[in-house]
């Protein structure tokens, strides 16, 4: 009821509780539908194409590689001791970034890990002076030659699956792949309860 003098305000507001959009009337409009498919197969493709073809719990794929003194060596020479396949660039920053942790890891536990990095270069020289500015010292690297790094295209790279750096597996002494791009305090973990 309302007091003299009051007046009905009309609103264009929907009252209070309602609706803020108007109804739809079982209409779907169609940039909303387009947009939303984009958005899926976008993101959908994304993880698709970053997800190496290595997963976990199955067998490590074997290669063999030149080491940076001309020795060969094959991943199956590793049997029966941890291994941390590293795939890093010397022009990735992230990679760069992570080269002291994997240095201290490798010095924390020098008979329970092996380290094999693979660089995916262009160059060797490129390869040389990151692996000496970042103090991996390590004997078993490789370097991957691409001739794309936008792509990754390098037989190694190709053989894992990998499309993005860095990536890395953990691989178990039976050869079996743990797991992809665990984090150095998980490797320190399962290292420690040997």
């Amino acid at each position: 009821m309302r007091t003299p003098g009051e007046r009905k305000i009309k609103s264009d507001l929907p009252p209070f509780g309602g609706p803020i959009f108007p109804p739809m009337r079982g209409k779907i409009p169609s940039w909303l539908l387009i947009g939303s498919l984009i958005l899926t197969l976008t993101v959908g493709f994304r993880i698709w194409y970053f997800t190496p073809s290595v997963a976990p719990l199955t067998p490590a794929k074997d290669f063999t590689a030149t080491a940076p003194d001309g020795r060969e060596f094959s991943l199956r020479e590793l049997r029966g001791q941890y291994v941390l396949l590293d795939f890093w660039g010397s022009w990735c920053a992230p990679c760069r970034r992570e080269s002291p942790e994997l240095v201290q890891l490798h010095r924390d536990y020098p008979d329970q890990l092996e380290i094999v990095s693979v660089a995916i270069e262009r160059d060797s020289s490129a390869w040389a002076r990151a692996r000496a500015q970042d103090a991996r010292l390590w004997p078993l690297q490789a370097m991957d030659q691409s001739s794309s790094l936008r792509f990754l295209d390098g037989p190694l790279s190709d053989l894992y699956g990998v499309n993005q750096v860095p990536t890395s597996f953990f691989i178990n002494p039976d050869g079996l792949v743990l797991g992809v791009n665990f984090s150095f305090a998980d490797i320190r973990e399962i290292l420690d309860q040997q």
